[in-house]
């Protein structure tokens, strides 16, 4: 399994449309219509015949950020 992460890929459709164009060598083919339906909202992106699987999964890293700093801080 490949995992690719881009933090800015979930805030814009034509982000990832043209950031994943020219990718279809590497089996990334994403769904035009479902890449602008779920825009930052979680779900696969990419047509299902295609062999690499495309996600949107929203993140919220500064709160794991500042979780784990208290943490490590005794606060936690």
């Amino acid at each position: 399994m490949n995992v690719l992460i881009w933090v800015i890929y979930r805030i814009s459709f034509s982000f990832r449309q043209k950031s994943t164009a020219g990718m279809e060598f590497l089996g990334i083919h994403l769904d035009q219509e479902q890449n602008r339906r779920l825009n930052s909202s979680r779900g696969r992106i990419s047509r299902q015949d295609s062999p690499v699987a495309v996600f949107i999964i929203p993140t919220d890293e500064e709160l794991v950020i500042a979780e784990d700093t208290y943490a490590l801080l005794g606060g936690g």
